[in-house]
């Protein structure tokens, strides 16, 4: 997680941000991303998902959920006024 943490941060969103505020929000998306899969998962296990469905949620769901979150609050700019 901190290698994702800091490619993240220097790579993909350039973020000049409070790096221990920056990790603790990056911490809780994940920690959610994990609660989806498990979630998923379990839906899938008792029938009320398709596993492709499972799947879709987890390759495709989840990363376009990341870049959401990632881009608004975990690494967002602050707006000069």
């Amino acid at each position: 997680m901190p290698v994702s943490f800091l490619g993240h941060r220097k790579l993909t969103f350039a973020s000049k941000g409070a790096v221990w505020g920056e990790w603790a929000r990056f911490s809780i998306v994940q920690a959610l991303n994990l609660l989806l899969i498990w979630v998923s998962t379990n839906l899938s296990r008792e029938g009320y998902f398709a596993g492709w469905q499972t799947f879709a949620v987890i390759s495709i769901a989840i990363p376009a959920l990341n870049f959401v979150a990632f881009q608004a609050w975990v690494f967002a700019r602050k707006l000069a006024v």
